[in-house]
């Protein structure tokens, strides 16, 4: 199983973008705010077995992260696979 998370952010003109710092102050879509916000997620709201199971993906590798945005001189679409550490 893979852990797949998008994050949708605004581009500057020229397609660039930046992450900000998220939930306990790490960068968003790092592993370390991934596994924050899933801490976070108030029990009984998937169960813990859901909990576990994502924290499980992304402790052993199975998790990728990507950025979507809209190319603003273009119109399209644009989602990039990025690596945050």
């Amino acid at each position: 199983m893979q852990l797949v998370i998008m994050d949708s952010k605004q581009l500057t003109s020229s397609g660039a973008t930046k992450v900000s710092e998220g939930a306990g102050k790490f960068l968003q879509l790092s592993e370390d705010w991934i596994k924050e916000v899933i801490r976070r997620v108030p029990e009984g709201k998937f169960g813990d077995y859901t909990k576990e199971q994502l924290l499980d993906l992304v402790n052993q590798g199975n998790c990728d992260t990507y950025i979507s945005g809209i190319d603003k001189a273009t119109g399209k679409l644009i989602i990039s696979n990025v690596v945050i550490k």
